[in-house]
């Protein structure tokens, strides 16, 4: 996988996910690079994007909702609550992409995305 397919990957996901769920998306950082293993004793790179944005109404539906694009995109995805202030999706790919959808009480939301890992 080169580093633009990669970076495509994942950025998709998270784009999936911000036009259907929430508003007032903004990247908390640019999407960067961070080393990864792709095997033992070989270095390679993955992307990792981060957005913070707004959700209406309870997070918990928020994150289902996060959960049903994340699955129409070929993610496992997982539900996690944490004392009710908390609810994330979790899913993972099988092309190696990690994806994180949170939503607080207070109505903040991230999601966040890691490509799968890339020989650099």
């Amino acid at each position: 996988m080169s580093p633009e397919e990669a970076r495509a990957g994942i950025t998709g996901a998270v784009d999936s996910v911000v036009a259907r769920v929430g508003r007032g998306w903004a990247d908390r950082f640019d999407p960067a690079t961070m080393w990864c293993s792709l095997a033992e004793g070989v270095d390679g790179r993955q992307w990792r994007v981060n957005r913070e944005g707004v959700v209406d109404g309870a997070p918990r539906a928020a994150a289902e909702r996060a959960a049903e694009v994340f699955r129409g995109l070929g993610f496992e995805v997982r539900l996690r609550e944490s004392g009710g202030q908390l609810v994330e999706a979790i899913g993972r790919h099988p092309d190696g992409r990690d994806v994180q959808f949170g939503a607080r009480s207070d109505g903040s939301a991230v999601v966040t995305g890691q490509s799968a890992c890339f020989a650099g």
